[in-house]
């Protein structure tokens, strides 16, 4: 008779195993990449193109010696997976390495944390039944960590430092797989965000001359083509969100972008409105400072905010006409606030610049201007109204911060006033450098994306409002 509980028992089994599911989705440019032979691999691709899932799969079959197209290192083996950026960006890749998990060869000393990925015994690391280790490096930590060891295969996701490449690949040089090939190493990426140009030519030689050593390229676009596991809406938005400059290297997996006249494309004259425009609703009141050493450079900009609808509307501005003090930056703030009848305790956000700025070495501006703005409307110095927050300036955080903004007039929920012209001028002409007369433009442009790329990108939720007017 036909035991049905051994037929759900076995179902179970293959669902737990994600690493069998991948290979029967996997899509053509993916199946291109793992049955490739060469020793050295990578995928250059645009962004939400499935690259990460593959080098997380070739890392599970690598490991578990399950590759249905390549011969893999003997067990127990012992595997790097270097990750550009291991504190900021290794959960994510984690998530990656977890949708194609054999969960039934995972070692019962290994467990899987949301928040900082897979940990064995404190470390972060994968065991598998088999005896062999998965181990996560960081590509740009101290490049010690790297040193003294032999691995059986290598993957990295995203690209480290030059330096910190060259000391993981000595780390296989010597290992070979049981037939006598090489020991595997792929890459995975999308050429933006952190200097590639070493790579491109250690990848593609220089001057015409053929590289070192030969490295396979599969190239993922963002097309319908390339990717089938995603609708031909969801890649037109996901395009339209970028900036012209990166556009090739987030859907083509370019190694360069393109030069425009201008950043933000986003920008017209559609995205200014008049005082009696301002929806009548609750908002929140916000502050944000650039802190520049030269004249002409302290902006503050005024902005009503909604967190829930991740909207924006900043109403006013001040820009220094000289070299100020923090005394003078605050009293500019108060009568900024004055003139559309705000008092301090309205404002329940502020953002500022975490450098000195020739101001005071000893202090940050954001402090002192703190106590400058207690001291103005008579309360302890230690006991300002509110408090200035530093602005957060991760390394690709420019480039971001100026996506969402141009994401956000591109729809309608970042309103600009007339009366803001040092910003209207940047929105309209800057380049996306700090060179030269762009440079000038960048003010108010830093000063803005302190203050509010973080409300306006889709991640951002649930803000403390009062009502405006």
């Amino acid at each position: 008779m036909f035991d049905v509980s051994q037929l759900a028992k076995a179902l179970d089994s293959y669902q737990a195993d994600r690493l069998a599911l991948y290979w029967d989705k996997a899509t053509p440019k993916q199946l291109e990449f793992h049955r490739s032979q060469s020793p050295r691999r990578i995928i250059r691709a645009g962004n939400q193109t499935g690259k990460t899932l593959a080098g997380a799969a070739e890392l599970m079959a690598m490991a578990t010696g399950r590759h249905p197209y390549r011969e893999t290192p003997r067990a127990p083996a012992l595997i790097w997976a270097v990750i550009a950026d291991l504190e900021n960006h290794g959960p994510a890749v984690a998530r990656k390495i977890r949708e194609v998990e054999p969960a039934q060869e995972i070692s019962p000393a290994t467990r899987y944390d949301p928040a900082r990925g897979y940990l064995t015994r404190g470390r972060r690391a994968i065991e598998f039944r088999n005896g062999s280790l998965i181990e996560f490096r960081s590509g740009k930590g101290e490049i010690t960590a790297l040193a003294s060891a032999s691995c059986d295969a290598l993957w990295f996701d995203e690209p480290p430092k030059a330096s910190h490449f060259g000391e993981s690949i000595a780390r296989v040089a010597v290992r070979r797989l049981p037939s006598g090939d090489r020991a595997p190493v792929w890459m995975t990426l999308t050429p933006i965000g952190r200097p590639c140009g070493w790579l491109r030519d250690l990848v593609e030689g220089v001057d015409g001359e053929p590289p070192a050593e030969h490295w396979d390229q599969t190239v993922i676009t963002l097309t319908p083509e390339d990717c089938p596991h995603r609708s031909a809406e969801s890649l037109s938005q996901q395009i339209a969100s970028y900036l012209p400059s990166e556009v090739a290297q987030r859907t083509s997996g370019a190694w360069v972008g393109v030069t425009f006249e201008r950043l933000f494309t986003g920008f017209n004259d559609s995205i200014l409105f008049d005082d009696d425009e301002l929806p009548d609703r609750q908002w929140g009141v916000g502050l944000t400072w650039d802190h520049g050493e030269r004249s002409h450079s302290e902006v503050c900009l005024l902005f009503a905010y909604d967190e829930a609808a991740r909207e924006v509307w900043v109403i006013d501005e001040h820009t220094s006409q000289g070299r100020t003090t923090t005394a003078q930056d605050a009293q500019a703030t108060l009568s900024m606030l004055d003139r559309h009848g705000l008092s301090v305790a309205a404002v329940t956000r502020a953002r500022g610049d975490v450098n000195s700025a020739g101001k005071n070495a000893l202090i940050s501006v954001n402090r002192l201007l703190e106590e400058s703005i207690a001291e103005a409307v008579g309360l302890p110095s230690h006991a300002p109204p509110f408090r200035i927050l530093g602005a957060s300036k991760p390394p690709g955080s420019i480039l971001w911060g100026s996506r969402v903004l141009n994401l956000a007039m591109l729809s309608g929920r970042l309103r600009v006033s007339p009366r803001c012209h040092s910003l209207i001028e940047g929105l309209r002409h800057w380049k996306g450098t700090k060179q030269s007369g762009d440079a000038n433009l960048a003010h108010a442009i830093d000063s803005l994306r302190y203050g509010v790329a973080d409300l306006l990108d889709s991640r951002a939720r649930g803000a403390t409002r009062i009502r405006v007017r």
